[in-house]
């Protein structure tokens, strides 16, 4: 679900007019070269950065606040920073990080942070009304035979819910 999140958030910008479209760059941070990768990327700070797998990175995993460290320096520049991971890589939610490292160059409040912070959002599993509306959306209702299939598959897959990438399959097969 993270790589496909993130997949689907660039394909989403390029559909865009190339005038309204934002520059977006993703760096896999189960690469040796991550870091490397992000030094390269131009204009960064018209550039969104998309770093996936924290929870895959070797060095995040031997030490993932070092690790923190050393990818927002490299990343202080870019426009936004939106990074995956997986919920059970953190022991527990306090060990989340909450601040980035990065200073706020702006006016701030009394009290507020002079660092950036992370917002935390939690990808959720599908639910049964979401994926009828997907397969009605994905099947024409002309093709009545094809989403009676489709309906047959998708009640003969149980995990389906937390692998909403095996239902983008599920049209294909049942053609």
């Amino acid at each position: 679900g993270k790589t496909t999140f993130l997949l689907n958030l660039f394909a989403r910008e390029q559909k865009k007019k190339a005038n309204n479209r934002k520059r977006i760059a993703l760096v896999p941070l189960n690469r040796k070269d991550a870091k490397e990768q992000i030094r390269k990327i131009s204009n960064q700070r018209e550039t969104i950065l998309l770093l996936d797998a924290f929870d895959e990175d070797t060095a995040a995993i031997e030490d993932f606040r070092n690790r923190m460290n050393e990818l927002m320096s490299v990343a202080a520049n870019f426009k936004v920073i939106i990074m995956t991971c997986r919920t059970q890589f953190f022991s527990q939610e306090s060990t989340i990080p909450r601040e980035t490292g990065i200073l706020k160059v702006a006016a701030r409040r009394a009290g507020d942070s002079g660092m950036h912070e992370w917002r935390t959002l939690y990808l959720q599993p599908v639910d049964d009304k979401q994926v009828k509306e997907f397969l009605n959306t994905a099947i024409p209702w002309t093709h009545y035979k094809e989403l009676k299939r489709a309906r047959k598959i998708v009640s003969q897959i149980p995990d389906l819910a937390v692998r909403p990438m095996s239902l983008t399959l599920v049209p294909t097969l049942a053609a």
